[in-house]
């Protein structure tokens, strides 16, 4: 213990814990370092439209069954270092923006505005871009970035919702606590003046949210 403390002064080793103590020689470190931060780099040459690469999918690539330690230790380094930004699940380079092409802006812009102009009723995603006759893989990724920039909300797999509209529905929601504590399925159709197949999703979803909660066939209104 006291020479690998004598090779952590000299800057050859680096502790990952102290209990059980686990280290590792610098040199690796750096290169694992380096590696990783070389990884997230090619991945957003490789996917432009792509926030970040994924936490699991950048240790299979690089750390295959090494620690969780070591991974973490290193993905840690290079945020301190601001040369990574970790997101949750994502990882991306420090500073670095998805940047649009004129082509995608405007698919950007035609998939806005159909998501706000349809409102509630909103068909899969798939079936949107099918409708709009774009370009399938170029327009899920922009999906994704538009989830990402919370310009489109995820109420279930099958259904995304424009911002403004879910934020309408909340207030219009709540404004009903004022006459009623409770609403049932039947009230929130009249609400919205959506069907059923879109009813129960969006209220389950206002229950996730804690709008709602549900209390046998109505909701109470939180």
């Amino acid at each position: 213990r006291e020479y690998v403390a004598a090779l952590v002064n000299s800057g050859r080793v680096r502790v990952l814990a102290e209990s059980p103590y686990i280290a590792v020689a610098a040199k690796a470190f750096d290169e694992a370092a380096a590696a990783a931060a070389a990884a997230v780099e090619k991945f957003h040459e490789t996917n432009p439209l792509t926030p970040g690469i994924g936490r699991e999918e950048l240790k299979a690539r690089l750390f295959g069954d090494a620690s969780n330690l070591l991974f973490q230790a290193v993905l840690d380094k290079l945020a301190t270092d601001k040369k990574i930004l970790l997101e949750q699940d994502l990882i991306r380079l420090f500073g670095r923006k998805v940047t649009l092409k004129a082509d995608e802006e405007k698919m950007r812009d035609q998939l806005t505005e159909r998501f706000r102009l349809l409102g509630l009723e909103v068909p899969s995603p798939d079936e949107l871009i099918s409708n709009l006759k774009l370009d399938r893989n170029t327009a899920r990724k922009i999906i994704q970035l538009m989830l990402k920039e919370n310009t489109l909300v995820k109420v279930n797999e099958e259904m995304l919702i424009h911002r403004t509209t879910v934020d309408k529905l909340i207030a219009d929601v709540k404004a009903l606590k004022s006459k009623s504590a409770k609403i049932a399925v039947g009230e929130f159709k009249d609400l919205t003046g959506v069907s059923r197949k879109f009813a129960i999703p969006l209220l389950e979803y206002l229950d996730r949210q804690r709008v709602t909660r549900r209390v046998g066939d109505e909701r109470v209104i939180l």
